[in-house]
């Protein structure tokens, strides 16, 4: 999925099951499952999306994030996806700087930035968002 593809196009390619609100003119999708399925949302503005988040599941019993899921294969245009070590996001993008924490890694582009939360040292969610 892209920022620039339409709300309509991203809730085909999503599938139905997403559950959909709109607040102020901006138009909320979310999709979860069970606690082994992870979490995918996306925001869109004036028919056109504008964030999107993608967290995987956490397993309780393991105390670890479950990036095996059929959310694993959302990727970004370098490859990166949930469960990707952070060797290979810094690999895939050396300008990413350390956000505020040692476990955020944050890349700003043009206007937007993505953001990737690591935990043992693998992606556990990555959040794509217009830049303020």
């Amino acid at each position: 999925m892209r920022l620039v593809e339409t709300l309509a196009a991203t809730r085909k390619a999503w599938g139905a099951s997403g559950k959909c609100a709109t607040t102020n003119a901006i138009h909320y999708c979310s999709y979860s499952g069970a606690y082994t399925a992870g979490r995918a949302t996306f925001s869109a503005s004036k028919g056109m999306i504008v964030s999107i988040s993608l967290t995987a599941a956490y397993d309780p019993t393991t105390k670890h994030f479950v990036s095996r899921t059929p959310l694993a294969g959302f990727h970004t245009s370098k490859g990166i996806h949930l469960g990707s070590t952070t060797a290979a996001v810094i690999h895939a993008y050396p300008k990413i700087e350390r956000a505020s924490a040692a476990t955020e890694l944050k890349l700003v582009a043009g206007r937007r930035s993505t953001l990737f939360l690591i935990f043992g040292g693998t992606v556990y969610s990555i959040v794509v968002e217009p830049t303020p």
